[in-house]
């Protein structure tokens, strides 16, 4: 089973919301209830944890919180697929159960979505969770 992935980002904040930008500059959304705490965190460098179990394959439809990776490895694992996928320079996986994705999807690019409702937020220096 796989652990927490952790991605490099940065807290930002746009119009009224505040969100965590990957390295590649993919903008992920955070819930309203998490955002307050993160009020004196903004353009502060984070981690942003979050299990493979909350990133799914993106449908057609989704535009929000969805990015682009590059595929590296499938693995099957108790009926479900471990997908392992490249962000930037980080390395990043997802447990899906739907199995549309065969090897030949290996060294291309999948549109992921990430369910940060699920998410947590850690300080770079301190890794203190700050979203508790």
């Amino acid at each position: 089973m796989e652990s927490i992935n952790l991605i490099s980002s940065t807290i930002r904040r746009v119009d009224h919301n505040i969100i965590i930008e990957l390295e590649d500059g993919t903008p992920l959304f955070i819930p309203k209830s998490h955002q307050e705490k993160l009020n004196n965190f903004i353009d502060h460098k984070v981690q942003f944890g979050i299990r493979p179990e909350f990133i799914s394959l993106a449908d057609d439809t989704d535009e929000l919180n969805t990015c682009n990776g590059l595929l590296t490895s499938l693995d099957e694992y108790n009926g479900a697929q471990l997908l392992k996928f490249k962000i930037a320079k980080e390395e990043v996986s997802s447990r899906v159960t739907d199995n549309r994705i065969t090897s030949n999807y290996i060294g291309k690019k999948i549109r992921f979505n990430f369910d940060t409702f699920f998410g947590h937020i850690f300080e770079q220096e301190t890794q203190v969770n700050i979203t508790l």
